[in-house]
């Protein structure tokens, strides 16, 4: 079971951020649905305290809940250390990269009306490469 991390209650942009995600969770509203939560970890004291940003209505959202790991611990001479290679501005630039990028279907052009149609053009040249074992159906000798 994790720790229970301190908050923070305001981050700069510089500070060393050890993660990032953005979750759902539902809010304290009846009616009002999911929110999308963003959780920073950063760097305190030498320890992790957690910073939260309410995004708005998850149904805003097309990108699924997103993780950004950019930091860890280590243990040296007996004590636990923590390490980042960015910083809060980074990670939530990293974040909206991810959270803006494109849906599989959007970065291949399929449309779910297509699907039928492609599954029966694969079916086909299965079938062809079975009945002509030894022919290449696309490339060379075709």
């Amino acid at each position: 079971m994790g720790k229970i991390l301190p908050v923070a209650l305001d981050v700069d942009g510089n500070e060393p951020a050890l993660y990032l995600a953005e979750i759902d969770q539902p809010t304290n509203v009846a009616g009002e649905g999911n929110h999308r939560i963003q959780c920073i970890h950063v760097v305190r004291k030498d320890e992790p305290a957690e910073y939260r940003i309410d995004l708005g209505p998850s149904i805003n959202f097309k990108a699924d809940p997103l993780e950004v790991v950019c930091g860890g611990k280590e243990f040296k001479n007996g004590r636990e250390t923590y390490w980042s290679s960015d910083s809060v501005a980074d990670v939530q630039e990293i974040a909206e990269q991810l959270r803006n990028r494109q849906t599989m279907a959007e970065m291949f052009d399929v449309q779910p009306s297509d699907l039928v149609g492609r599954y029966a053009d694969q079916m086909e040249f299965n079938r062809d490469r079975r009945k002509h074992p030894g022919k290449e159906v696309f490339g060379y000798g075709s």
